[in-house]
């Protein structure tokens, strides 16, 4: 399996390809290289110029959460292994389990809201 590119990704500023309507609406992504310390250029999102700026925004705005999604993907992988008596992170204990899966709480929940979902959950605020 081909790993996605490492990094924290950025999405670059949306700008439409033309001058002439309909024109797509075109970004860059790059990611930080944790080495060099520099954005490299990962691929470019193209969105069809008949649609509405604020859903190419979206759009962008969820390619640039795919590192972040991916790991928190693997973190809840990671759980429900620990909840299956075969593997070797069993854990014994629903309580240790769901410990587990409100580890990972906050940055759902940032994702989701992010991506411009409701969680239905409290902020610490509330």
């Amino acid at each position: 399996m081909t790993l996605i590119t490492r990094g924290a990704w950025r999405a670059g500023p949306l700008r439409p390809t033309s001058a002439t309507w309909p024109f797509d609406w075109t970004a860059e992504i790059t990611a930080i290289d944790p080495v060099c310390r520099r954005h490299q250029y990962v691929g470019r999102l193209v969105q069809a110029g008949g649609r509405p700026i604020g859903e190419a925004q979206a759009n962008l705005s969820a390619v640039g959460l795919v590192p972040e999604m991916v790991r928190l993907l693997k973190a809840i992988a990671g759980v429900i292994a620990m909840s299956d008596p075969e593997d070797d992170t069993f854990a014994d204990s629903a309580a240790d389990c769901l410990a587990a899966l409100l580890d990972h709480g906050a940055a759902i929940a940032l994702v989701l809201a992010q991506l411009g979902e409701e969680t239905g959950r409290k902020g610490p605020d509330e």
